[in-house]
């Protein structure tokens, strides 16, 4: 019996409530997230791998520990800074990149944009600890995603291929989450690269639209809007700061020049009031 999609769930939710992500009623005692993370750090993540995922118990007793993108990605999730083994954890990352899912980011031997997500995410909280060549990988691997989400798996109408996702709402939200989480919508979550992406608001436009249509209001759909309330406030605020310093600087600049214009009138007046003064300077000059 494997109890692994059991564990991902009850570890998902466990991190969810006790690291404070979800708004509850429960009371639990202040030692309970110490105590989990002290387990997470001391027993359940791999110390060369950096992982977290299920153990396995062996026909001979032995036990095998697992590297699970997904439970690990869950538990990073909400810990993020917080999360141990960084470095160890990011050259996992990378060399299981043509394995299979759980133990890979590939889903029947092709990339996944729900798995795609998870690595992008690892990514995320890596970075600080991943070196120059490390982050050359990543963004390569990172570019190859997007292309791929936006050109093999996004319809000309704006809705998606179903792949691996299992409702119509994941069908949107995992690809949408992807390209969130590389900043694509927002540039706030811009990590890994400085290109500008113009277009990916009029993508996100015809997601939306494509959602309206289809009448989806399940809670993966609302998300995806979410999202995209989210990117345009963003940009809204950009927009508004960008005419903020503008506005500023054009006022700067027309102090200093008043300023300037002022002084030289000053100048001038003083030129025409000692009339003798320039005389004699000029005097000087030609006697020397």
């Amino acid at each position: 019996m494997d109890n692994r999609f059991e564990l991902n769930i009850a570890i998902t939710a466990i991190e969810r409530f006790i690291v404070g992500h979800v708004k509850h009623d429960y009371k639990f005692a202040p030692q309970l997230k110490e105590a989990l993370f002290d387990y997470q750090d001391n027993v359940w993540q791999g110390p060369e791998t950096g992982f977290f995922g299920g153990w396995y118990r062996l026909p001979d007793g032995t036990i095998r520990k697992t590297a699970d993108l997904s439970i690990t990605f869950h538990i990073v999730s909400y810990r993020r800074n917080s999360i141990k083994r960084a470095p160890e954890m990011m050259r996992t990352l990378l060399a299981m990149k043509d394995k299979e899912y759980p133990f890979g980011w590939r889903e029947e031997g092709r990339p996944s944009n729900h798995h795609n997500y998870d690595v992008v995410r690892l990514f995320r909280v890596g970075w600080p600890h991943m070196d120059s060549r490390q982050r050359a990988l990543a963004r390569v691997e990172m570019r190859k995603m997007m292309d791929f989400c936006l050109r093999e798996t996004m319809n000309a109408d704006g809705s998606f291929k179903m792949m691996d996702e299992d409702t119509l709402g994941s069908s949107f939200l995992f690809p949408v989450s992807l390209l969130n989480e590389l900043g694509y919508f927002r540039p706030s979550l811009r990590f890994w690269t400085w290109e500008s992406f113009p277009e990916a608001m009029k993508v996100a436009d015809k997601i939306e639209d494509r959602i309206k249509a289809l009448g989806l209001t399940d809670t993966e759909s609302r998300k995806v809007l979410r999202r995209f309330d989210e990117a345009r406030r963003e940009r809204r605020a950009w927009r508004g700061a960008i005419v903020l310093v503008s506005a500023l600087f054009l006022w700067t600049l027309w102090k200093l020049l008043k300023r300037l214009r002022r002084g030289n009138e000053r100048h001038r007046d003083q030129k025409t009031l000692n009339p003798e003064t320039d005389s004699r300077a000029s005097q000087k000059e030609g006697e020397g």
